[in-house]
């Protein structure tokens, strides 16, 4: 895989891009268009004395950029042509990461009020455990916050962060507010001066009006599901085929209304984006009714049963092409919400994935700055969440197939072999590097590993890019920061802080 790309935006701005050092460097026209014709092996290649000879005919501002580049680029052949890949992680990798980043999602029960046409426990999605209706027993909730507790508390915890996210999924957790309220009340019971607890939770708001003080006076960061007015919340219905839209609206002005300084602070709108409704539809309807931008996520498509995949993406709508095509594109793109703006969204991605500190107009500290690449976007062990099933299982996240769990809690146990874990998630790192190593887009890659066809001797991802289509890639995204200086700050903000 070659190192080094050159490309052009739609401003006719040229780019050098080094893969392996993440630097991105700026290049006049006519450079770009006499490395675009030679290549830039074949170019750098030459010396100054026999340019004429091939017809090249430098300036001296060209020729002086011309000997800064060939330095450049014996350096980087120096170092290395190829991404370097780490492949394997220890017992103490996951101890860290489960000491630094504790986010504790409970599916507190399987059972839930509603039939939501799309959900990703219904029948178009497998990889799931079978759904037995059960629930998550209190004493199991205790044994993983106990274990995370002990490690947040520990010396292996050199984060920022001084609490530890606790949030109830379902099912509908509404259900379960038995096991809600015991859970907030031992963790009162145990906080420390070094840690504390903070609670969400994902809810379809149905049953918000019987429990909304206890919510409110614990300062429960809330994530309600509503996909827009009554035509585009169609497939939301309860199990008897009834709309839910009436009583979730109701229950959501409600809490609006009641208490505004919380539902300004503490209240999410998600509305999933399918074939009934629009991108510029969803954000006039929840911004006039409720005062806040809404979330916005496209159906998914991780899972699907392949006899269902037709049926599914008849539902699903893109939400970039979405947003295009609103009428009042400008006004949306203008939001201050990025996870609505999706080329901000992946600009965001990109930049604190595959640009070095050059970017952001930083000294470089290490010009040959090198960093060991994951194969695959799939997180770390613990590194973002743990999400505990109703039946007891711990995976990296809600979408996680079960088959891929990473301890287990039993009769009100926690059991984590961490070794045994390392060595799991090794062998399927191993055996992704073969793919990911020919990838242009290892560097800022965002395809889990655990929604591949790991147990087939050939994986295919369809994330993967050649070289021609990553060079389009780098071409769209920069062009989008060029245009976009408002926006560029931003990104380089969060870059910088991040």
């Amino acid at each position: 895989m070659k190192q080094w790309i050159i490309f052009k935006t739609e401003n006719n701005n040229c780019y050098l891009y080094n893969i392996n050092t993440r630097n991105i460097h700026c290049i006049e026209e006519k450079m770009y268009s006499i490395l675009n014709s030679f290549g830039l092996e074949e170019f750098f290649s030459l010396n100054s004395n026999n340019l004429k000879g091939k017809g090249i005919d430098l300036s001296e501002d060209n020729l002086s950029q011309y000997n800064y580049w060939i330095n450049r680029y014996l350096v980087s052949k120096k170092s290395s042509s190829t991404i370097d890949f780490f492949n394997k992680i220890s017992e103490e990798d996951i101890k860290l990461q489960l000491s630094n980043n504790p986010n504790v999602l409970f599916e507190v029960t399987e059972n839930c009020n509603l039939n939501c046409l799309y959900c990703t426990y219904g029948g178009f999605y497998g990889g799931h455990a079978l759904r037995k209706n059960s629930s998550l027993s209190i004493e199991s909730a205790i044994s993983v916050i106990d274990t995370v507790f002990k490690h947040c508390n520990s010396n292996l915890n050199t984060s920022h962060k001084n609490y530890i996210d606790i949030s109830f999924y379902g099912g509908e957790p509404l259900l379960r507010m038995d096991f809600i309220r015991d859970v907030v009340k031992y963790t009162k019971g145990i906080r420390s001066s070094k840690v504390d607890f903070k609670f969400g939770m994902t809810t379809n708001a149905v049953l918000l009006d019987k429990h909304v003080n206890f919510l409110v006076s614990n300062k429960f960061e809330l994530l309600i599901s509503l996909d827009g007015n009554v035509e585009h919340n169609i497939y939301r219905r309860y199990k008897n085929g009834k709309e839910s839209f009436n009583k979730v609206y109701k229950n959501i002005k409600a809490l609006c209304k009641k208490h505004p300084i919380y539902f300004k602070d503490y209240v999410n709108i998600n509305s999933v984006l399918h074939n009934k409704n629009n991108f510029g539809s969803i954000v006039r309807f929840i911004k006039n009714e409720f005062g806040v931008e809404p979330l916005i996520q496209e159906v998914s498509t991780d899972g699907l049963i392949h006899d269902k995949k037709d049926q599914l993406l008849r539902l699903y709508k893109n939400k970039n092409e979405s947003l295009k095509q609103s009428e009042d594109y400008y006004r949306l793109i203008n939001l201050e919400n990025v996870s609505n703006k999706p080329e901000l969204e992946e600009s965001v991605f990109f930049v604190n994935n595959s640009l070095s500190l050059a970017l952001a107009g930083l000294p470089e500290l290490n010009p040959n700055f090198r960093k060991a690449i994951k194969p695959s976007g799939t997180c770390l062990p613990f590194a973002r969440k743990i999400f505990v099933t109703s039946q007891g299982k711990l995976l990296p996240c809600e979408n996680v197939p079960h088959d891929y769990a990473f301890g287990e809690v039993i009769s009100g146990s926690l059991k984590l072999d961490l070794k045994k874990m390392a060595n799991r998630y090794n062998m399927l790192l191993k055996k992704m590097t073969p793919l990911c190593s020919s990838c242009y887009r290892v560097t800022n890659c965002s395809q889990c590993m655990f929604f591949l066809n790991l147990n087939e001797e050939v994986i295919k991802c369809y994330g993967f890019m050649n070289k021609e289509e990553y060079t389009k890639y780098l071409s769209r995204i920069i062009g989008y920061i060029e245009n976009n200086t408002k926006s560029h700050k931003r990104i380089i903000y969060e870059k910088i802080i991040s």
